[in-house]
């Protein structure tokens, strides 16, 4: 959710003349004082039992991917016939494609501009751009030979992650192969080379330490989240590029269509290539690297039963090209995707060492090019040593190597009767030299525009008459409340000033309890309260008492019941030492979840929906009178900043914390009409507009459908909250976190803010 700065001046007052029912007490020191005493632990305090506590997410998570892998198994072990494959293959791959949020149709028009031409040794190299399927400026460099070809293959090649089109070996294999009769097309990969979003491509770029030449890289991460907000992917963004590739290549004079070669290259190359693959049949040859079955960090050699135990799913990690939403929940693992090409030919390629006796993915396509009669049309390409190893025991590359060239080329003999070349000796041209844009174009500005574009044009889009539930689980996966969750008071302790009561929820997952801490904070002489306000947060149930102790107070002295939650994964159940940045445990697990069709922040609002429903339950609350107070508690970035760092900087902006006014917006939605008010307190701005995008990825869904505009918390929220059709929840920025200085709240949100609107009956 977003929200802008807003001016709230008058809103106390407009509150109380619109009939609020609140009383600010004038001491609430003794009441603040015991709330600061209180132990907020509900957790057994035994070391095993919150050991259990905080690791039950991610073991939920690894039981569900190792649940998919078992039941995948199954139904591959169910086929016996080509037919039987392809009714398998099918329904995963259309499931593939409806993942990946971006249009791949063809363009109506396709305008190459072609800005310069080189002479190489042997051949020309135009360098080129032009508007891909997935609406962004793509750069590259064409190879062709010095003198027109009848019948000319087509090379594709999709670079890695460590350098873009103008590294050494991707001018190699594009010198050679034009100079043996092919056009080669290299283009840069999104946010990489001449599509670089940020400024960090040299050393004198930043004043500390940091590394240069892995910056689009790390920005990839940066890239996912502002393209899954505007209902993309970052996959599908690359596999719309990669087809229209092709599109430039079928354009070209001569070219032949029959032998159309799409090369993936290590370490980030692999990945789109072979999905791109997988859905474009243009493409008669395929060699991704590193994906598919085995990769160089599994385990050498594999055990005997590989085949039950191979982690065919693999799980998620920051870098999402590697983990794809809903894969598998939905079955299109990566070896799936690979198969698909079969009876197309396919090159199964490693960088490293391959066990390949061991491989039960190798056996899979083996047997799946049985099938098809077509066992000549599948190759392999293996390197040595390990990816710790050190050259030349071990075969490094940066894209395709020498190594694994020299057996790519007897195959494309063999199948296409493309000579094989002898790679000549040249000078490297300069990254200036085989530039495709003006200088003066503001990259980054180009993209920016497009994603605004797309969050523009989202609300527009038709909305499917549907329930907002159904909506929502469109968006978040699972968002429904536990019916199975069983509750367990721990009892509570009562004094002049609180009464204070522990409550366990337990929440059931795959063969693991998740829990549910609650606190129950009241008044010791209340028997009903006129409101039951449940507060979450990130950092749990402590943050609140040590940040807004005051708020609490004001609340419990007006005789509301103040209940403080912690979510799965926060709190008490939040794994120890887990960060949140681009690289840690919760961002993978968060990955993890997406691969499984759900998303951390749609249970979070199934969890404090489950939450909600307990509470009504109980005969001692008005079940009918719900408010609900999402928090951040991030601290501040320098509101003088503009966000702008290398992503492996030693000291980054603070991450912003939207998890607490998220899940509170859209609950309050679902819960109808028990909410009557909502307090979200950290919501983040904009995240289009710069790629220095400072959110956690557990915070981040895809939007792949529009939710109905009309059904969910206007944002941003109008500088008068009771003029907006979303009275009922109030939307609060504060500077923790968010990526421009002028989405800042300038001044920390005020305790009388909080108390007056969680108060108000209006």
């Amino acid at each position: 959710m977003t929200a802008r700065l807003v001016v709230l001046g008058s809103l106390i007052g407009a509150l109380i003349a619109n009939g609020a029912s609140v009383s600010i007490a004038q001491d609430s020191a003794a009441t603040i004082t015991a709330l600061r005493q209180i132990d907020t632990r509900v957790i057994d305090a035994d070391p095993a039992a919150q050991k259990s506590a905080r690791e039950a997410v991610r073991v939920d998570v690894r039981n569900r991917l190792r649940a998919a892998n078992e039941r995948e198994t199954a139904e591959w072990r169910k086929l016996k016939s080509r037919s039987d494959w392809e009714q398998f293959r099918d329904a995963r791959i259309n499931k593939l494609r409806e993942s990946l949020g971006v249009s791949l149709a063809p363009l109506d028009q396709l305008e190459v501009n072609v800005t310069r031409e080189l002479t190489g040794p042997g051949c020309r190299i135009r360098n080129l751009h032009f508007t891909s399927r997935s609406g962004f400026l793509v750069t590259a460099n064409l190879y062709l030979p010095a003198e027109p070809v009848d019948a000319m293959p087509g090379i594709l090649i999709c670079h890695s992650h460590h350098a873009p089109k103008h590294q050494g070996e991707l001018q190699t294999m594009g010198v050679t192969w034009a100079r043996s009769g092919a056009a080669v097309l290299v283009m840069d990969q999104f946010g990489h080379g001449e599509r670089r979003l940020h400024k960090f491509d040299r050393a004198d770029a930043w004043p500390g330490s940091f590394k240069p030449e892995r910056q689009d890289y790390y920005f990839r991460f940066n890239s996912a989240i502002q393209l899954q907000l505007a209902g993309q992917s970052l996959m599908g963004v690359m596999v719309a590029d990669l087809m229209t590739g092709v599109d430039v290549l079928l354009e070209q004079q001569g070219i032949d269509s029959q032998r159309i070669v799409l090369l993936g290259a290590v370490a980030g190359g692999g990945d789109p290539a072979g999905v791109t693959a997988a859905l474009d049949p243009r493409i008669t040859c395929a060699v991704p690297f590193n994906f598919g079955g085995y990769e160089p960090e599994d385990v050498f050699p594999l055990p005997e039963n590989a085949e039950e135990t191979f982690d065919f799913a693999g799980s998620g990690s920051w870098e999402s090209t590697r983990n794809l939403a809903n894969s598998a929940r939905d079955g299109f693992m990566p070896w799936v995707i690979v198969g698909s090409i079969a009876p197309r030919h396919l090159i199964y390629a490693h960088e490293f060492r391959w066990d390949e006796p061991r491989d039960p993915v190798w056996r899979r396509l083996k047997q799946v090019y049985a099938w098809y009669q077509a066992d000549d049309r599948l190759s392999s390409v293996v390197g040595k040593g390990t990816v710790k190893g050190r050259p030349p025991e071990a075969s490094h590359c940066t894209n395709i190597g020498a190594l694994h060239r020299s057996q790519i080329y007897p195959a494309l003999e063999r199948w296409f009767g493309m000579p094989i070349p002898t790679e000549p000796e040249f000078e490297r041209f300069t990254a200036e030299q085989l530039r495709c844009l003006p200088e003066t174009i503001d990259r980054g500005a180009v993209v920016a525009q497009a994603l605004g574009n797309m969050l523009t044009r989202r609300p527009e889009l038709p909305v499917a008459k549907s329930s907002t539930d159904e909506q929502l689980r469109q968006q978040l996966g699972d968002v429904a409340p536990s019916a199975d969750a069983k509750a367990s008071s721990l009892g509570a302790e009562t004094n002049q000033t609180l009464s204070v009561e522990r409550v366990r929820l337990d929440v059931p997952g795959q063969d693991v309890l998740i829990p549910l801490a609650l606190v129950v904070i009241r008044q010791p002489t209340a028997k009903t309260a006129q409101r039951v306000i449940v507060g979450i947060a990130q950092k749990g149930k402590r943050a609140f008492l040590e940040h807004r102790a005051d708020v609490i107070a004001e609340l419990i002295d007006n005789g509301a019941v103040v209940v403080l939650a912690d979510l799965r994964g926060t709190g008490e159940s939040e794994p120890e030492g887990e960060s949140r940045g681009r690289t840690g445990g919760a961002t993978s697990r968060a990955a993890s979840e997406l691969m499984l069709g759900r998303s951390t922040l749609g249970l979070r609002i199934g969890d404090l929906r489950t939450i909600l429903h307990y509470l009504r339950q109980r005969a001692d609350l008005n079940g009918h009178d719900f408010a609900l107070w999402g928090e951040g508690f991030a601290p501040a970035n320098d509101a003088r900043s503009d966000g702008a760092a290398p992503l492996d900087a030693e000291k980054l902006p603070h991450l912003a914390e939207p998890m607490g006014a998220t899940v509170v917006s859209l609950t309050s939605v679902l819960e109808k009409p028990w909410v009557k008010k909502a307090v979200a307190v950290g919501a983040v701005g904009p995240v289009h507009t710069s790629p220095h995008v400072y959110v956690p990825y557990d915070c981040v869904f895809f939007r792949r459908r529009p939710i109905a505009w009309e059904e969910v918390p206007k944002v941003p929220p109008t500088p008068n909250p009771t003029a907006s059709p979303f009275r009922h929840v109030l939307n609060l920025d504060q500077r923790d976190g968010l990526n421009r200085p002028d989405d800042y709240r300038q001044q920390p949100v005020k305790a009388e803010e909080i108390v007056a609107w969680l108060m108000s009956t209006s």
